[in-house]
């Protein structure tokens, strides 16, 4: 009897470890390039955690899926943290107002520091002083917003 008793306890503790501690594998689905509501629900129903991280992106729309941490297919442990990397869109740049800035080396330094490209082009003008800056494009008074891309 003595024995019958360990042998079902063993039985037992087996059963419970192996059953009911155990983590099952899961498939990681494929969410990159979706919205991100979509791809939650997609990574909740494997049974799977995530957590996110923001940054601007050139090609990917907002709110989409840029990537994600263990890729689409990948066997994982439910309950594995999925990372994934959201899109905030275009970087917008501020183009700061540069016309009437004594000299045109510092208008330049102003864009510099602004990590943007920019093309010098001198004209005579005979009522504003050699060395400064005429006009710029894009043109508007305090500067104007511009996508990233186009530094």
């Amino acid at each position: 009897m003595g024995m019958f008793l360990l042998l079902a306890m063993l039985f037992g503790g087996y059963y419970l470890v192996k059953n009911l501690l155990a983590v099952p594998d899961v498939e990681v689905p494929e969410v990159e390039g979706l919205v991100l509501e979509k791809a939650e629900e997609k990574l909740d129903e494997a049974g799977l955690n995530y957590s996110k991280t923001f940054k601007h992106h050139e090609t990917v729309e907002e709110d989409h899926v840029i990537s994600q941490d263990p890729a689409a297919g990948s066997k994982v442990k439910k309950s594995r943290e999925v990372v994934l990397e959201i899109s905030k869109g275009r970087e917008i740049i501020k183009v700061p107002e540069v016309t009437n800035i004594p000299p045109q080396r510092e208008a330049s330094l102003i864009l510099k520091q602004h990590k943007l490209e920019f093309q010098i082009e001198e004209e005579f003008n005979s009522k504003v002083e050699a060395g400064y800056v005429i006009r710029q494009d894009p043109p508007r008074p305090g500067g104007t917003a511009i996508p990233g891309g186009m530094r």
